[in-house]
C-alpha cells in the first residue's frame, strides 16, 4: 500500500486515528504527506490514542515512512505499534520526517528498524519508546523537548542531537529551517530510503550532505554583476553581466536585471552560470542596477549587489524669460524656455521652479521651445529657473535664475445700496464687490463702510469678493457712503465709488373709523385713527392726532401703539365731515385721513293734549286725548304723568301710563276727575285724605258710558252710592273747589333721559 503526496487535515474520530488509521497489511509506503489539525470526534475524550497517524502493524508487516510533516494533531502525531509476537517481527524505516507538537510513540516488538534524519519537536513528549524490543536504531535525529522530561526515552545513536531546530516560524506553520539551524547537514546521507527531493520538490541533498526534517536548506549562489561601459553615453548599448558561483552543482535558469524596481529584461544562464543583458534604453542620469536569480532544483534565490550605471548625454543649454515682470499677485505669467544643443535638437520636458517649488512642466517642441502659464504667485520676489529634464541622448541643464517681482494686485470695490432713497428707520444694505484688476485671485481681508468719515461697520470679504453691511440707524438727510477695502498681502487697498444715500421722513397715512354711524343725537360717538407708516420694519409713529368736524377742531389725543381715540356726544343733528390729522414730526411725515360722513339723526318724541283747556263742574270729570309721537328713529318707551293736579282731583291714563313707540305714534285717553269718587284705572297725581270706597268702583264704568245726559238716572245711582259710602265711612266723597287750575302733562324716557311736558288749563265750576 502506498500513501503519497496527500494533505490529511481537519478529520475527527471518536478515539484515535482520525488522520490515518492502518490495521494489519503487509507493506506500507507513507511518503511526502502533510498530516495536520485532526481532532477527536468527542470534545471531552480523555483516553489514549492520537489523531495523526495510528499504525497497528501486524506480524511480519513493514512500514516505510519518509518525509512527512505532522503538526496540530490532538492527542499525538504518530503512534507505531509493532508485533505482539517476538518470533514474527515487524520492520519500520522512518526517514526525514518533521513531527511538531505531541510527538511519536513506538511500542512492542520490531525487527531490524531505523529512525533517521527526523525532527521531533515535542510538547510534553517528543519520541517515546514504550516497551520496545528488537534491533531498532534511532540515530541522526533532533529530539527536542523544550519543557519537561521525556517519558519512555529511546536509546539514541551518537548522531542524534537535542536542540532547537530553528524553524522559520512555527506559529505560521512554516517548518522550514533557517540557514543557521543545527540540523543543516546534520543528517545521515546513507540513511535508508532518502528521497531525491524534499517536501518543496527541491534537491534533498546538497553536495553529499543532508539536513534533518522534511525541508533542505539550499545555498543562495552569489551573483557578481558588472556593466560595460560605465559611464555610458545616452542611447548607446550597455552590457550587464551576471556571474553566479555554485558549489558541486552549476546554477541553471534565468537572471532578471532591474533598474530600481523596474525590470529591464532577463538573461539565460549558460553552462558557466553566466547571463548577460544588453540595452540602449537607459536615460541620462544614474541608474541603480541589480540582478536577481529565482533559484533552481539545487539553489535558492539570490540578489546581486547594487551597480550604479551612469548614463551621460549630449550637453544642452537652457534659457528662460518671464513675462510680465513685475506682475500683480495671481496674475497670469508666461514662462518661456529655449533648450538647445550643438549635437542636435533636444526633446522631452522642461520643469519650471520657484526656488525648489515646482511651478509647471512643459513639453519641448521641435524648435526647442517650452512654454507654460501660471497664476499662482502671490506678492513677493521669486527666483525662477527652468530645468531641462535629461533624455536618452541629451543631458539635463538649468537656466540662469530670473528674479520675478510680484506686487499686490490693484483692486476696485463697487458699492451699491439696496434702497435709495430710504425712509427713516428703514433697513438699508450696502454691498461692495471687491474685484482684482489683472489678477485671477479673490481678494481677502475686510471692508470698512463709511458715512463720511464715520465708520458704520466692518465686514470680512467673502471668498467671492463680496461684503455686505445693513443698518437702520441712518439719520434724516443725505449721507456720503463709501466702502474702503483694507487690502491684504496680495491685494492693494482701495476705495469704492460714493453712494449718496438719502434718508427721508417716514411716510404715513391715517385710517379713520367712526362708530356708530349713523348715531342718534346725543349718543356718544367714538373716533378711531390708525396711523400707518407703510414701511416694514419701522417703529410705529408717535405724537398726536387732531380730530376735526368740517374744519372745526373736535379734540386732540396722543397716539398709543399706532392708534389715537377720541369720543364725543356733542355732535348736532345732521351730517358731519369728520377727519383725523396726524401732525407728524422730524422723522415722520404728517397725513390727513379721508373724510368720514358721520350722520347724527334726531332721537326724540313729542306729546300733545287735546283739548288743552277744559271746564268741569266740581265733582265731575272730563276726558281728553293724549298723543305721543316718535321723532327720527326713536322707538323707546315713555311714561305719562300729571303734575299741578288740584285737591281732590286726579288724572288717569287709559289704557295705561306706559307707552311704547316701537310701532309708531300712540294715542291715549286721559280722564281728569274732580271728585274723590273716581278711583278706577291708573292714577297720576296725589289726592290728599282719600280712601277707596269699594262701592264707588261699581258705578264708575256706567258713569263713563252714560255721560251727563243720563244725569237723572245717575243722580239716583249716586245718591244710593253716597248713602252706601256714607254708611261705610261715615262721610261723603270730597270734590275740587271751583277755580282755574294749570296742569302739566309730562312724557319721560328714563333710559335716554328724554322728557317733554305740555301745559293745560282745568276750570272747575260750581
Amino acid at each position: 500500500m502506498q500513501i503519497i503526496g496527500n494533505v490529511i487535515e481537519e478529520n475527527s474520530s471518536i478515539s484515535t486515528g482520525s488522520g490515518v488509521l492502518l490495521v494489519s497489511g503487509k507493506s506500507v509506503l507513507f511518503q511526502s504527506n502533510i498530516v495536520r489539525n485532526n481532532q477527536f470526534g468527542e470534545p471531552n475524550y480523555s483516553g489514549d490514542g492520537n489523531t495523526g497517524l495510528d499504525l497497528l502493524l501486524d506480524n511480519g508487516m513493514s512500514l516505510t515512512m519518509v518525509q512527512n510533516l505532522f503538526y496540530g494533531n490532538a492527542g499525538g502525531n504518530a503512534q507505531l505499534d509493532g508485533s505482539y509476537f517476538q518470533n514474527v517481527p515487524t520492520t519500520v524505516i522512518e526517514t526525514n520526517n518533521t513531527i511538531y507538537g505531541l510527538g511519536e510513540v513506538i511500542s512492542f516488538t520490531f525487527g531490524v528498524s531505523t529512525i533517521t534524519n527526523n525532527i521531533f519537536f515535542g510538547d510534553g513528549s517528543a519520541l517515546a519508546c514504550n516497551g520496545v524490543t528488537g534491533p531498532v536504531t534511532v540515530d541522526h535525529n533532533d529530539i527536542y523537548l523544550p519543557q519537561g522530561t521525556q517519558g519512555y526515552p529511546c536509546t539514541l545513536g551518537p548522531g542524534s542531537i537535542s536542540v532547537d531546530p530553528q524553524f522559520v516560524d512555527a506559529s505560521l506553520d512554516d517548518f522550514h529551517t533557517q540557514p543557521t539551524s543545527p540540523v543543516v547537514a546534520a543528517g545521515d546521507i546513507n540513511a535508508p530510503q532518502v528521497p531525491p527531493a524534499d517536501l518543496d520538490a527541491k534537491a534533498r541533498t546538497v553536495c553529499g550532505t543532508i539536513d534533518m526534517g522534511v525541508y533542505e536548506v539550499r545555498p543562495h549562489p552569489p551573483i557578481a554583476l558588472t556593466s560595460s561601459p560605465n559611464p555610458s553615453v545616452g542611447g548607446s548599448d550597455v552590457t550587464f553581466t551576471a556571474t553566479l558561483t555554485g558549489n558541486c552543482n552549476v546554477p541553471t535558469g534565468v537572471v532578471t536585471f532591474l533598474d530600481g524596481t523596474t525590470v529591464l529584461g532577463t538573461g539565460a544562464l549558460n553552462g558557466s552560470a553566466v547571463a548577460t543583458y544588453v540595452t540602449s534604453a537607459l536615460t541620462v542620469g544614474s541608474h541603480n542596477i541589480t540582478a536577481t536569480y529565482a533559484g533552481d532544483f539545487n539553489f535558492d534565490a539570490s540578489t546581486s549587489k547594487l551597480v550604479v550605471q551612469v548614463v551621460t548625454g549630449y550637453p544642452t543649454a537652457t534659457t528662460l524669460t518671464v513675462s510680465p515682470n513685475p506682475a500683480a499677485a495671481f496674475q497670469t505669467i508666461t514662462l518661456s524656455s529655449d533648450v538647445s544643443s550643438q549635437f542636435g535638437s533636444p526633446t522631452g520636458t522642461v520643469a519650471f521652479f520657484a526656488g525648489t517649488t515646482l511651478l509647471a512642466n512643459a513639453t519641448v517642441n521641435s524648435s526647442g521651445l517650452a512654454t507654460a502659464t501660471i497664476n499662482t504667485l502671490g506678492a513677493g520676489s521669486y527666483n525662477i529657473s527652468a530645468v531641462y529634464q535629461a533624455t536618452t541622448n541629451f543631458a539635463s541643464s538649468r537656466s540662469p535664475v530670473v528674479v520675478e517681482v510680484v506686487n499686490g494686485a490693484p483692486t476696485t470695490p463697487v458699492l451699491t445700496s439696496s434702497l435709495n432713497p430710504s425712509a427713516f428707520g428703514q433697513s438699508v444694505t450696502f454691498t461692495t464687490k471687491v474685484a482684482a484688476t489683472s489678477s485671477t485671485g479673490s481678494p481677502a481681508g475686510t471692508v470698512n463702510f463709511l458715512d463720511g468719515t464715520a465708520v458704520l461697520g466692518t465686514v470680512t470679504v467673502s471668498a467671492a469678493g463680496n461684503a455686505s453691511f445693513s443698518t437702520s440707524s441712518l439719520a434724516l438727510g443725505s449721507h456720503t457712503v463709501t466702502a474702503v477695502y483694507g487690502g491684504s498681502g496680495n491685494f492693494d487697498t482701495s476705495t469704492s465709488n460714493t453712494v449718496m444715500q438719502v434718508v427721508t421722513p417716514v411716510g404715513t397715512s391715517v385710517a379713520l373709523s367712526v362708530t356708530p354711524n349713523p348715531a342718534n343725537f346725543g349718543q356718544t360717538v367714538t373716533l378711531t385713527a390708525s396711523v400707518l407708516t407703510g414701511v416694514s420694519g419701522v417703529a410705529a409713529a408717535s405724537g398726536n392726532v387732531v380730530f376735526a368736524d368740517q374744519g372745526g377742531v373736535l379734540g386732540s389725543t396722543a397716539i398709543v401703539a399706532g392708534t389715537a381715540t377720541f369720543t364725543t356726544s356733542s355732535l348736532s343733528i345732521g351730517t358731519h365731515s369728520i377727519t383725523a390729522s396726524y401732525v407728524g414730526g422730524a422723522e415722520y411725515a404728517g397725513a390727513v385721513s379721508a373724510a368720514v360722513a358721520e350722520v347724527i339723526q334726531s332721537y326724540d318724541f313729542s306729546v300733545s293734549v287735546t283739548p288743552n283747556t277744559v271746564t268741569i263742574p266740581s265733582g265731575d270729570y272730563a276726558v281728553m286725548s293724549v298723543s305721543v309721537s316718535p321723532i327720527g328713529g326713536y322707538k323707546g318707551t315713555v311714561t305719562l304723568s300729571c303734575s299741578g293736579v288740584p285737591v281732590n282731583a286726579q288724572c288717569v291714563f287709559q289704557p295705561g301710563a306706559t307707552v311704547s313707540l316701537a310701532a309708531g305714534a300712540v294715542g291715549e285717553k286721559m280722564v281728569f276727575d274732580t271728585s274723590q269718587l273716581f278711583e278706577s284705572g291708573t292714577q297720576v297725581g296725589t289726592i290728599a285724605g282719600r280712601s277707596g270706597p269699594v262701592l264707588a268702583m261699581m258705578f264708575f264704568p256706567v258713569l263713563a258710558l252714560l255721560g251727563r245726559r243720563k244725569w237723572k238716572l245717575l243722580s239716583l245711582i249716586a245718591v244710593v252710592g253716597l248713602f252706601g259710602l256714607q254708611g261705610c265711612s261715615g262721610k261723603l266723597p270730597g270734590s275740587t273747589p271751583p277755580g282755574s287750575y294749570p296742569v302739566t302733562v309730562t312724557a319721560s324716557d328714563g333710559a335716554s333721559g328724554l322728557s317733554h311736558s305740555v301745559g293745560m288749563t282745568v276750570r272747575v265750576g260750581e
